[in-house]
């Protein structure tokens, strides 16, 4: 993260595709027969065409043919005499905007108040606030937790847990806050607030979807963590409203 804007770009490439390929993995069932090949390579190609605008300045406007890419999904289940191509069109869309378009979007955090390209501190800043959210809520809700905060989602989080995550997270802001000027100290709490509730919300979506399906992880690749959507899901709620965030701070600026 900290090498350049490519090395980002490139780093977050096929953790996208792992984490769509898992939801791809966990919804296909007798009612859903998503065209597995086709919706990835179209995630692939989603990312790339959203990142590429971002890391070499391109016009904005051929984000649009994103709605191209999305639409062959559309167009290929007329052809594929499926039992409910409605279903599976849903399923493949929303996997692509749920999980690929956050991993895109990411590559827009690094940002001065210009819009230009910056260190990739403020991205390891997201993260770190993030994961210090993650944890502070498990060490506080297994020391102090009694109140549950979504007892039907996830039965074993708390609002003490939430509470002791959302401390943590700020405080990452604002360690980060003495080594980088981007942001004013009370800048760099507003990221981290926005970073601990929706990351927060984020984890109780995905949870939502392994309970759907009666599963306990996405996904066995990261030992002890489960998958990447066990691991990062609180990117894709939190990245978007984080970028908005910026820069409207950029506009302030």
């Amino acid at each position: 993260m900290l090498w350049s804007k490519y090395s980002i770009a490139l780093l977050l490439f096929p953790t996208a595709l792992i984490g769509l390929n898992e939801f791809y993995t966990i919804t296909r069932s007798n009612k859903t027969q998503i065209p597995k090949t086709l919706a990835m390579v179209i995630g692939g190609l989603t990312y790339l065409l959203i990142t590429a605008v971002r890391v070499f300045d391109l016009p904005g406007a051929l984000l649009s043919l994103c709605i191209v890419l999305v639409s062959i999904l559309l167009v290929t289940e007329l052809f594929r005499a499926q039992k409910r191509p409605i279903t599976n069109i849903a399923y493949g869309i929303f996997g692509i905007l749920y999980i690929v378009v956050p991993f895109a979007l990411l590559n827009y955090i690094p940002l001065d108040s210009h819009g230009v390209p910056k260190s990739g501190l403020l991205l390891v800043a997201f993260f770190a606030s993030l994961w210090a959210n993650d944890t502070g809520a498990y060490c506080s809700g297994r020391l102090f937790g009694k109140h549950k905060l979504f007892v039907r989602i996830s039965p074993n989080k708390t609002w003490e847990g939430f509470y002791g995550g959302l401390f943590f997270c700020v405080l990452t802001g604002y360690i980060f806050s003495r080594f980088d000027s981007f942001l004013t100290p009370v800048q760099w709490i507003g990221f981290s607030l926005i970073i601990g509730v929706f990351g927060t919300l984020g984890d109780l979506v995905e949870s939502m979807l392994k309970r759907n399906y009666n599963i306990k992880d996405s996904g066995k690749l990261l030992p002890g963590h489960g998958g990447v959507l066990d691991r990062f899901d609180g990117i894709f709620l939190a990245c978007p409203l984080v970028i908005a965030y910026l820069e409207l701070v950029a506009m302030v600026n």
